[in-house]
Formats: C-alpha cells, structure tokens, sequence
C-alpha cells in the first residue's frame, strides 16, 4: 500500500473516531419553574430561585458511560446555570424500583451562588438500562407532569416543577478536537501529492 493511501486511511480513521466521540457528550436542558422552600423560614432564599423563577439547567451528559446495575455513575461530565459551568461528579439512575433521575452532588465550589445539590428525579419511570433511553424517558416524565427537581444550599432546599428536559447538542471534546485536526493536514499532504504525481 502507497504511503499516501495510508495517510489517507488514517486521516479518515482519525475523523470517525472524532465524530463518535463528540456524538457521546449531549447538552440535554432542562427548563424548570422554582415554587417552594422546604426550609427553616428564617432563610432568605437567593433572588433567582424565588417562587415563579424561571429556571435553566445545561447538563453536559456522557451518553457512553457505563451501566452498572441500572446506575451510570460519572455520566454528568458538567452542569451549568445561573450563569456559571460548575464540574460535576454526577450519575444519572434508572432503577428497577421506577425511579429515573439525575444526581449531582460533588463540584468546585460554585462563585455565584452556594447550591451544594441538584436531583432532578422522576417516580413514574419505566426501568432501562440504556443512558440515552433513560433520557429520553426522563424527558417524558417531566412534559408529563411527573418530575421534581430540587436544589439544596447547604440545609436548605428549594423545590422546583421541571418543564421541559431536551437534547439540545452533541459538544466537541477538546482531545478529541485535537484529534481531529492532526487528520486535516494529513488529508491536505495525500491531495498535494497526488496533484504533484499527475
């Protein structure tokens, strides 16, 4: 095989495995109504989270992450909100006794706001072990009506009636960027070659 035809193949080899990979990390949004605090009424809740606040969540979700019993821990890579991307060490759940959810509770700490907790969950799931498909049913729960979010700060917590939950895009990891690019200049050295051997 010509050294140029194997430029060629690796350079195409290179853009699958980019296209797979950014296909794998989903923004999905969920859109949310704040409503209650279950709290000590001594606590002033922050401004955004008042009741009839309107409430945007972006979770950047690895749908490649693995199963393990119904869990797919490590799946939320980050979460952003009230203006800040905070990293997240969260799993989303489907288990077997027809809960559906995602669970962040671990990031740096967060500069605009003190929120420590965030479980978006649903009861009236049906289980699946695949990520994407629990998404999507967690999506359906919540157009349904079906869903509570929740917000801890610290002791205390805000409760919220989720929207809408969507798929909104598939976001470029910056490995696999990088990746990508190695593959352009070797596509443009197999063209400059061949227009030289013609």
């Amino acid at each position: 095989m010509k050294f140029a035809a194997v430029l060629k193949l690796a350079a195409l080899s290179a853009l699958v495995i980019v296209g797979q990979a950014q296909a794998s990390l989903q923004t999905w949004r969920l859109e949310a109504t704040a409503n209650d605090l279950a709290t000590n009424l001594d606590w002033i809740a922050p401004d955004f989270v008042a009741p009839g606040s309107k409430l945007v969540f972006d979770y950047d979700i690895d749908e490649n992450a693995l199963n393990a019993l119904g869990i797919f821990p490590g799946a939320v890579k980050s979460v952003t909100f009230h203006g800040e991307k905070s990293t997240a060490s969260g799993y989303v759940l489907s288990s077997s006794l027809v809960l559906t959810a995602i669970n962040i509770g671990s990031w740096t700490p967060r500069v605009n706001d003190e929120v420590s907790f965030l479980s978006l969950s649903a009861t009236n799931s049906t289980f699946t072990g695949n990520l994407h498909d629990t998404l999507l049913n967690l999506a359906s729960n919540v157009s349904a009506g079906n869903a509570m979010l929740r917000l801890n700060f610290g002791d205390h917590t805000v409760f919220a009636t989720p929207t809408s939950l969507t798929a909104v895009t598939a976001v470029p990891e910056s490995s696999t960027g990088a990746l990508g690019l190695l593959g352009v200049p070797a596509l443009l050295a197999v063209a400059k070659r061949k227009k030289q051997n013609a």
